[in-house]
């Protein structure tokens, strides 16, 4: 694991091993769905999501299971970390993109990319046009 963020314990030697036991699935199945982008990139672009249903069905449910796991990776973060849980994914996402950013700005886009109106296609490849 990659070091990103100064107060993120992101080094398996800095986790207690049941913390590990619990987070690294959920790691290792977010870095086998992200595997998948450099396909999609190639077979869908925004002609094809906004034609084809079954197409635009499939990506969408990727990026909703990519947005879950982020989740459920950063709710456990935060509770490595000893903070408390927020209430909505938007905060659960911005609190731990402070965290990992700098910026407010950059945390806030962050938190910005769970909403279901705006999934942040760009991050992903879907070029808008």
């Amino acid at each position: 694991m990659s070091e990103i963020g100064s107060s993120l314990p992101m080094r398996r030697e800095d986790l207690h091993p049941t913390d590990e036991s619990k987070l690294i699935p959920h790691i290792d199945y977010l870095e086998g769905e992200l595997s998948f982008q450099s396909q999609y990139e190639k077979e869908i672009d925004w002609k094809v999501y906004q034609s084809q249903r079954n197409k635009r069905l499939e990506i969408e449910r990727w990026v909703e299971s990519l947005i879950n796991a982020t989740l459920d990776i950063s709710k456990m973060f935060l509770a490595i970390m000893g903070e408390e849980i927020p209430d909505t994914s938007r905060e659960v996402l911005f609190r731990i993109g402070g965290h990992i950013y700098e910026k407010e700005k950059e945390a806030d886009v962050f938190g910005t990319c769970q909403d279901k109106e705006h999934p942040c296609p760009s991050l992903f490849g879907l070029k808008m046009e």
